[in-house]
């Protein structure tokens, strides 16, 4: 029963991990997590032929069809993009912020081709929330608002300068509240609020923290 289980778990997430590499840059291009990940696949593999033995190799196919695309994109990754930054030192050059490409393969409506784009700017400038506003824009113009929500709380949290963070902030909790999650965009309100620094938008989080407590 716990192999069967495992076989389950080991294709259904084979599948969830291919489609969400492809929009997702942390599940795509982290290799700590690719090695946890591959860790915990080798030991539910073991826990899966320590219960079902032999018939461990008729699920082995299927298995592996399910992960190959994830696999593949992750080593393909590495080597075209990881590896040869690390050997020729690229990788801790600065290089200078643009979203000129990206941006244009928006407006043509190819958001795609503009993920990918902002994903390598955010490569090469990891703690840039203006990266995260932008592939925050893409996943809307996807339908994923949950997608648009992390990168909008990941920008919340690399803004510095009030002036930014308030802005942000005030985006998360409408993106929370559009995607049907009103607890959540309160408590970005409640924490926006709290904040003496963000004092400039409170009136603003007043106003839409009173709109989510009204009944519908």
């Amino acid at each position: 029963m716990l192999g069967l289980l495992i076989f389950l778990v080991l294709m259904a997430s084979g599948i969830w991990l291919a489609r969400l590499a492809r929009h997702n840059a942390f599940v795509a291009t982290n290799g700590t997590f690719h090695m946890a990940l591959f860790t915990a696949f080798l030991m539910l593999g073991f826990l899966m032929v320590r219960d079902l033995g032999g018939w461990t190799l008729l699920l082995a196919y299927p298995i592996g069809h399910a992960w190959k695309f994830f696999w593949i994109d992750v080593v393909a990754n590495h080597l075209v993009v990881t590896l040869p930054r690390s050997l020729t030192g690229a990788n801790r050059l600065k290089a200078p912020l643009t979203f000129d490409k990206g941006d244009a393969a928006l407006k043509a409506g190819d958001p795609a081709r503009a993920l990918a784009l902002y994903r390598t700017e955010l490569d090469r400038h990891p703690g840039e929330p203006d990266i995260y506003l932008r592939m925050a824009e893409v996943h809307r113009v996807l339908k994923d608002g949950a997608l648009a929500a992390t990168c909008l709380s990941e920008a919340s949290r690399l803004a510095v300068d009030p002036h930014r963070r308030g802005p942000i902030l005030l985006q998360l909790a409408a993106q929370r509240a559009g995607n049907g999650e009103a607890p959540i965009a309160r408590r970005v309100l409640e924490d926006l609020l709290a904040d003496p620094a963000l004092a400039p938008y409170h009136a603003a989080g007043r106003t839409r923290l009173a709109a989510l407590k009204s009944p519908a």
